[in-house]
């Protein structure tokens, strides 16, 4: 009778251990690899499939340049690795809204192209995958250090950084110098005897004015330029201080139409100039001898800076990886930035001589660290807000007078 029971015993243990998951596995020894679920990160970790059931997706907000270099780049991965994908083109506008329905759906890319300031509410709804799950280590290389910071949040890096865009301050050295500057303005003082030239240039009908990206970043880095390198502000005080706004009100008659925006050097309406260095250095390379240019003493906001993620409800994580690393790799970074005029993100780019005029125009603790401090910039939702771009072209075209500015400011 005992010999019975024994046996029935170990029949109902084999049977229990047979209804486990089979995908549960046992080892004999610990990992060094983290995981994140464990460390209280919630990530909706994907099951792996291989690339034949279908390209990976991409979605991001490109201009022509940028979509043509990267159907180029991605013709080459494929042909380097057999990584296949698809690019979905996106209005920027509708870029945040779209990337969050679409994670709220389980709709979302692969891989998403996303501002850093992005990155951090994407992470903490549970949207992205930590670049450490997906075991691609090679990508983050000589990232600049405050850039870097922007991809990190509880333990973690949850993008790698592509480009980096800063607004930038040029004047045409022979208009301005005919006015009588002998260099950029610089500070309030320097911009009010700018705006009294061409106030007294006006009666003679010489008219050689502002040309200005009419969006957040770019009313927010003229007003660094005007602020000067004084001290480092907060972007509640440059949208209220009323010094600044009240010589941005003078300015206004001087602000070029946003159809001449543009640098044409044989255009003569235009002696200064506040744009993405991406449309600067797009220009001839020749006519940079011919500019004064200049990023602001405190670049906090007046730029983007974007990177790659990786969505949790991806089916191709360690596809999306690979791709991702070669894509971001110092060779493709240079092209990107001889194509695209986007800055890489690799400081030791800096010293390749493919980047010499970009060198000459960022410091060197611009190109060890990169721009915009961790933790001192506004949502990124605020910044390219629809609504508030469409404030700022009121702002900038005198259909929003200052008072209402400021008390529309939150």
């Amino acid at each position: 009778m005992k010999r019975k029971n024994y046996w029935l015993l170990l029949a109902i243990l084999l049977l229990s251990l047979s209804s486990l998951s089979p995908g549960l596995e046992f080892s004999g020894g610990g990992s060094d690899v983290k995981n994140p679920e464990a460390e209280g990160v919630t990530v909706q970790t994907p099951p792996r499939h291989d690339t034949a059931t279908g390209p990976i997706r991409i979605a991001a907000s490109l201009n022509t340049t940028e979509y043509n270099e990267l159907l180029r780049v991605s013709e080459h991965i494929e042909k380097q690795t057999g990584i296949q994908v698809t690019i979905d083109r996106v209005e920027e506008p509708d870029l945040y809204d779209m990337y969050n329905s679409n994670y709220e759906l389980g709709e979302a890319a692969d891989i998403v192209l996303v501002e850093n300031g992005w990155i951090r509410p994407l992470a903490e709804r549970g949207y992205l995958l930590p670049v450490e799950t997906y075991n691609a280590s090679e990508i983050s290389g000589a990232g600049m250090t405050h850039i870097m910071a922007q991809m990190e949040w509880n333990g973690y890096t949850w993008a790698a950084p592509q480009d980096s865009d800063p607004y930038v301050l040029v004047g045409h050295r022979s208009r301005l110098q005919a006015l009588g500057l002998s260099r950029l303005p610089s500070g309030l003082q320097e911009w009010k005897q700018l705006l009294s030239v061409w106030k007294k240039g006006d009666g003679a009908g010489q008219r050689a004015g502002l040309s200005l990206t009419k969006d957040m970043r770019g009313l927010l880095a003229l007003l660094e330029f005007i602020e000067g390198e004084s001290k480092s502000v907060q972007v509640q005080q440059l949208l209220k201080d009323k010094e600044l706004l009240s010589l941005v009100e003078g300015l206004r008659p001087y602000i070029r139409p946003d159809h001449e925006e543009s640098l044409e050097e044989t255009d003569p309406s235009w002696s200064v100039a506040v744009m993405p260095l991406s449309e600067v250095m797009n220009e001839d390379k020749a006519l940079l001898n011919n500019w004064w240019i200049r990023l602001p003493h405190h670049i906090q906001w007046g730029i983007t800076n974007r990177s790659w993620a990786v969505s949790a409800s991806t089916q191709h994580a360690e596809e999306a990886g690979k791709w991702i690393a070669e894509i971001t790799a110092s060779d493709e970074a240079v092209r990107w930035y001889e194509r695209t005029g986007k800055l890489p993100v690799d400081a030791g780019l800096y010293r390749s001589p493919a980047l010499a005029d970009a060198a000459n125009i960022v410091p060197p603790e611009g190109q060890e660290k990169g721009y915009m401090e961790p933790g001192e910039f506004p949502a990124v939702s605020f910044l390219s807000s629809p609504v508030w771009s469409e404030r700022v072209k009121q702002l900038l075209q005198g259909q929003l007078p200052v008072q209402e500015w400021l008390n529309l400011m939150p």
